[in-house]
């Protein structure tokens, strides 16, 4: 069977994000968000910090609207999400970040923000604002 270097860049960023999720979570328990989850993290991050639609969001990601809004119905609930028509997009059902769920993904980017740092410290010569140009740029 043939070696493959993007087989295992491949791997590697699979794992890399799992750890970067579960170190989020733990950080995210430890600071009194224990009621987010992984799952929800991931689906949080494909949000526009303002007003999106559940049609658009399902369309982005690559999913159903009746996915978009379970997520959105379990994020409402804890606080972190907020509905309500939009007259400005037809009265569609827009979907929008409460207060809570702003910092919440304050907390997340600063905690990030420090594991950018132990990265930096990693790649020792490497420009890491330049992997995933990089990266990209490499497929086809």
């Amino acid at each position: 069977m043939a070696e493959s270097l993007t087989l295992d860049l491949f791997q590697a960023c699979t794992m890399f994000q799992r750890r970067v999720g579960e170190a989020l979570g733990r950080h995210l328990a430890q600071i009194g968000y224990g009621d987010i989850t992984v799952h929800q993290l991931e689906f949080l991050s494909q949000l526009e910090c303002g007003v999106t639609v559940a049609s658009e969001l399902a369309r982005m990601m690559g999913v159903s609207r009746q996915a978009v809004h379970k997520q959105v119905r379990a994020l409402v609930a804890c606080g972190y999400l907020e509905q309500g028509a939009d007259p400005g997009r037809g009265n569609q059902n827009m979907i929008a970040f409460t207060e809570r769920g702003v910092q919440l993904i304050a907390d997340c980017r600063a905690f990030l923000a420090q594991l950018d740092d132990e990265i930096v410290k990693s790649l020792k010569g490497v420009a890491p604002a330049s992997l995933p140009q990089r990266l990209s740029a490499a497929l086809p």
